[in-house]
């Protein structure tokens, strides 16, 4: 147990570091977006790929700031994961295995990492909108896409969803047997 609770605290560290670089990271992007445009444009941002995308450089400031508005949904669905997360590896750090709290937690993540499934692509379809906006006509575009990603992680939800009912069970059934005498 006292491995666990040493990788738990290592865990919620983690977490907790995650909890402040992701939207550090999140608002540097848009700001600096037409400087660090040439590093970005090989990845993703909001689930849009940029090397797909015709984004006209340089992008304008409110342009940017609808970007970073956009990004706020899924950073926020995010932090929520990681939130309940880093509180799952605290119980567990202190001991705490099997109670309704680390039940709580498994089941809040599972609901966030679905609800980021479910926002993406409102969200694909209001980024590539946003960063395409100053094109000109018939140059703007909308794009939403589904990967085998995308439902890799609503299986991994409904699966932490069930993996924590099956632990609430296992919770009730141990806290009925330490009553009976």
């Amino acid at each position: 147990m006292e491995r666990i609770a040493k990788v738990s605290k290592a865990f919620t560290v983690l977490f907790s570091l995650v909890l402040v670089i992701l939207p550090v990271l999140n608002i540097l992007i848009w700001v600096f977006f037409n400087q660090a445009y040439s590093l970005i444009s090989q990845g993703t941002v909001a689930g849009v790929n940029l090397a797909k995308l015709p984004v006209p450089l340089p992008l304008p400031a409110w342009n940017r700031a609808l970007g970073l508005c956009v990004c706020l949904v899924p950073l926020a669905v995010q932090m929520v994961m990681v939130f309940y997360l880093r509180r799952l590896f605290s119980l567990y750090a202190k001991g705490l295995v099997f109670t309704g709290q680390n039940v709580l937690c498994i089941r809040r993540t599972g609901v966030a990492l679905l609800a980021g499934q479910v926002v993406a692509p409102v969200v694909q379809a209001l980024m590539t909108a946003v960063l395409t906006l100053t094109n000109p006509p018939g140059h703007r575009m909308v794009q939403i896409g589904l990967s085998s990603a995308d439902l890799t992680a609503v299986a991994v939800g409904f699966m932490l969803i069930v993996v924590a009912w099956i632990m609430d069970e296992g919770r009730k059934l141990q806290e009925e047997q330490a009553l009976v005498i």
